[in-house]
């Protein structure tokens, strides 16, 4: 086995809702520094619209060209990827952390909630980025920036300033 180059830095967004300046932004910006970006959902654009994104459906995607559930193994880290629309009731995580545990995934990345959130759960790690477009608890949009290391991960909340589109007359 190959030894692992740390961290290993992941840029996971989701609910952009059909606004492509964020996610496209957002690949540009990090395009250098990431090794892996995640899009987690109602994205509500095929899947050849989301070009360097680890892509999971979510429940406004209507193209059928997406997967429901995706792991990823990066090093002794077990992913799933998911909306989170099938596998939890507003904010009882039981259910998803109860797949994660099914499919030996000890981290998950999950959206659908558009709240920014960070816990862990009999031993899971649920990360949702928010909302890129809107967070339902008031705050500015969100993603998340998270690093892997070895031996523990760090994560950061990032709000997203949309571009301003001014009009001249």
């Amino acid at each position: 086995m190959l030894d692992m180059n740390w961290p290993v830095t992941i840029v996971a967004v989701s609910d952009n809702h059909g606004l492509e300046e964020p996610i496209v932004r957002i690949r540009q910006v990090y395009s250098k520094e990431a090794d892996y970006f995640f899009h987690l959902g109602d994205s509500e654009f095929p899947k050849r619209m989301l070009h360097g994104y680890a892509c999971v459906r979510g429940n406004n995607d209507y193209y059928g060209d997406l997967p429901e559930y995706l792991t990823i193994q990066i090093d002794k880290y077990k992913i799933l990827l998911c909306h989170g629309h099938h596998d939890m009731y507003w904010r009882n995580v039981a259910p998803l952390v109860k797949r994660a545990k099914n499919m030996g995934c000890q981290i998950v990345f999950f959206g659908h909630t558009h709240i920014y959130t960070e816990i862990e759960s009999d031993g899971i790690i649920l990360l949702n980025p928010g909302s890129i477009r809107y967070n339902r608890d008031g705050s500015k949009p969100t993603y998340m920036i998270v690093n892997l290391y070895e031996d523990h991960i760090e994560t950061k909340r990032m709000e997203y300033e949309m571009l301003e589109i001014r009009k001249h007359f």
